[in-house]
C-alpha cells in the first residue's frame, strides 16, 4: 500500500504582526514551520504504517527551503520524501502537480492531505479528488485502513458531542483537520542521520513530470476586452393585446 501526504510551509505565525488600524501584515521574522493540519495528516499516515506494511511519501511543492519540512516529516518516519521546485501558490496548479506527480510515481492508494492551509485557507482535498477520480473523505480526527477500504472519523458538531465514522473504497483522498491527532515527535538519533543524509529527499524537476515552466502559468484574463450585450427592456402591454397572442 502507498500513501501520499502533501505539505506545505508556513510563515510562523510568531513572527508576524497585524495592524488593524492600517489593514496589513508586517513580518518581523521570516520563519518556516510545516502547515499544522499537513503534520496532523502525517501523522494519520504514520499509524497506518505502524500497523501495516504501508509505504509513506511526502511530497512538498516549493523552493529549495522546502525541504527542510521534508527532513522533519522523513525523521518523523517517512519512507520517502520528494520536493518538486515551482513556487507557486496557485491552487490549480497545486492541484495538477500533484496529480502528475501521482502518475509518476505510480501505485498511490491513498492520498492524505491537511483540510486546509493556515496561511491561505485553501482546500486541495475535493479538487485533489475529481482530478484523480479517488473517493473523497473529509473533515476527519482519525483515519484508518481496513483491508481495501479507509474509514474516518469526523466530528460533526462544534461542540465536539457528535462523533460518526464514514468509509470509502480505496484509492480515496482524505482531509485531515487540525484537532487529529498530535504529530510524534522524532528520535534524535533519527533526526541527526536524516539530516546527515544527503539522499533523504529527492528532487524531481518539471521536466521529469513531462512540464515546463510556460505550463504553470496562471492562465491570464484580459479585463475589459469584451462586454455582454446591452440589456433589452420590456414593454408594457395591455390584457387585449396579451388575448389577441394567446388566440
Amino acid at each position: 500500500m502507498r500513501i501520499l501526504i502533501p505539505i506545505k510551509q508556513i510563515l510562523h505565525p510568531a513572527g508576524m504582526t497585524v495592524n488593524r488600524k492600517a489593514g496589513k501584515v508586517f513580518v518581523n521574522r521570516e520563519e518556516y514551520v510545516t502547515n499544522p493540519a499537513g503534520k496532523r495528516a502525517l501523522e494519520a499516515a504514520l499509524r497506518i504504517k505502524d500497523g501495516t506494511d504501508a509505504d509513506v511519501i511526502v511530497a512538498a511543492i516549493g523552493p529549495t527551503r522546502t525541504a527542510d519540512a521534508l527532513l522533519e516529516a522523513r525523521a518523523m518516519g517517512a519512507d520517502r520524501a520528494i520536493l518538486i521546485p515551482a513556487d507557486t501558490t496557485d491552487e490549480a496548479l497545486i492541484v495538477r502537480l500533484l496529480a502528475t506527480l501521482c502518475e509518476h510515481i505510480g501505485g498511490v492508494d491513498l492520498l492524505i492531505t491537511g483540510d486546509s492551509a493556515l496561511d491561505t485557507g485553501i482546500s486541495l482535498g475535493p479538487r485533489l479528488s475529481e482530478a484523480l477520480n479517488f473517493a473523497y473523505l473529509g473533515s476527519a480526527v482519525q483515519c484508518v485502513v481496513e483491508g481495501s477500504a479507509v474509514r474516518i472519523v469526523r466530528r460533526d458538531d462544534p461542540a465536539g458531542r457528535l462523533y460518526n465514522a464514514y468509509e470509502a473504497a480505496l484509492p480515496a483522498v482524505v482531509t485531515v483537520t487540525r484537532a487529529g491527532s498530535a504529530p510524534r515527535y522524532p528520535h534524535g538519533g533519527k533526526i541527526i542521520t536524516t539530516y546527515r543524509d544527503a539522499n533523504a529527499v529527492e528532487t524531481i524537476p518539471l521536466s521529469d513530470l513531462g512540464l515546463s515552466e510556460s505550463d504553470l502559468q496562471p492562465v491570464a484574463v484580459e479585463r475589459g476586452q469584451s462586454f455582454p450585450p446591452e440589456r433589452e427592456f420590456g414593454r408594457q402591454v395591455s390584457v387585449e393585446e396579451i388575448a389577441s397572442w394567446i388566440r
